[in-house]
């Protein structure tokens, strides 16, 4: 599960905002808080926070970089889908 995740955040820049927020849920982030512009995620694996921002439509692409990051860092597995 966790390599298909990864494969599409690879083509994030083909993804919408709203994508990358299904994709990284199902890596096991959650919404913690709104500020601005940024939206602030958190896991409960990690100590580091994660902070997308919603540009037209789209996500940054170093937010991405950095969301791939904590994935290889920590290991992190997708939740099966229902």
């Amino acid at each position: 599960m966790s390599s298909k995740i990864i494969t599409e955040l690879q083509h994030a820049h083909e993804l919408s905002f709203n994508e990358v927020q299904r994709l990284i849920e199902q890596l096991g982030f959650r919404q913690v808080s709104i500020s601005r512009l940024h939206f602030i995620y958190a896991h409960d694996q990690i100590r580091e926070l994660l902070s997308l921002q919603n540009v037209d439509g789209k996500v940054k692409p170093w937010q991405v970089r950095q969301v791939l990051y904590l994935v290889h860092k920590y290991q992190l597995q997708g939740e099966a889908q229902a």
